[in-house]
């Protein structure tokens, strides 16, 4: 597959489509293509789809099943408004040649890398360089410890949880605590104040804060390695020395 980006010269986009397209003839053209009619399923916990974040962000395999349906390979798929690029992934996936663009700088540079090619070997030297170089950082900063050896975990990710005060005695309501059933995998909208008894809708309640109330941690001792729990006191403790020192690089810091 050939790119083109958001500022390269007209010229050059005749080219490509010169090179890849075929030209329309109103007298021989017989395209005739039945709407897509089928359910499309796509998970988005894939590698591609993680490498970076973007919203409105659609799975390449859920977009495969229409261009393989609309097109044949070696076409061309014009994507004006193309976001992360997964048009331009499934067309890479499917053997097609895609036009890509997007307004957003920030867009097309994330849809460029997806879809120009890289030396892997290359980059994944310059990945465990990087890795040896905030290692220590890193494992200060999302350093946990595993509840079941004891020894040192690291973090994955922390789940926090809105709170909201009673309007009737004003205890605070912790959204984790009394609104999630964690085996059934549900959260109900209505909390009960442990404090008075009153049935309250949330959304009918005023949000004061929230807090980290779940870790989910990684322990190289432990089979599996995978494992979750209530975020402790010494996670809080930790969070807590971690707010207190202050960034020692540059960030931008203007509202």
């Amino acid at each position: 597959m050939s790119l083109t980006y958001t500022h390269i010269p007209e010229a050059d986009v005749a080219a490509f489509i010169a090179k890849y397209g075929k030209p329309y003839d109103p007298e021989t053209d017989d395209y005739r293509q039945p709407p897509f009619a089928a359910p499309v399923k796509a998970g988005k916990n894939t590698p591609i789809y993680n490498v970076h974040s973007y919203h409105t962000k659609v799975p390449p395999q859920g977009i495969v099943p229409y261009i393989e349906h609309y097109t044949d390979p070696g076409d061309i798929v014009l994507d004006p408004f193309c976001g992360s690029g997964m048009t331009g992934v499934a067309c890479l996936m499917t053997g097609r040649h895609a036009i890509l663009n997007d307004l957003s700088p920030a867009a097309t540079h994330i849809a460029y890398n997806y879809c120009t090619p890289v030396d892997v070997e290359a980059l994944q030297r310059e990945f465990e360089r990087i890795k040896a170089v905030v290692k220590e950082e890193f494992d200060w900063l999302y350093g946990t410890t595993c509840d079941r050896c004891g020894g040192p975990a690291t973090i994955q990710y922390v789940v926090w949880s809105d709170e909201f005060k009673c309007d009737r005695c004003g205890e605070l309501l912790v959204l984790w605590t009394l609104g999630v059933d964690l085996p059934a995998g549900q959260m109900t909208s209505d909390l009960r104040c442990p404090t008075c008894g009153k049935v309250s809708n949330k959304n009918q309640l005023a949000r004061v804060s929230n807090r980290p109330v779940w870790v989910d941690y990684w322990c190289n001792r432990c089979r599996p390695h995978r494992s979750q729990r209530p975020f402790n006191r010494y996670d809080q403790a930790h969070l807590e020395l971690i707010e207190s020192k202050p960034i020692p690089y540059w960030y931008p810091d203007h509202p």
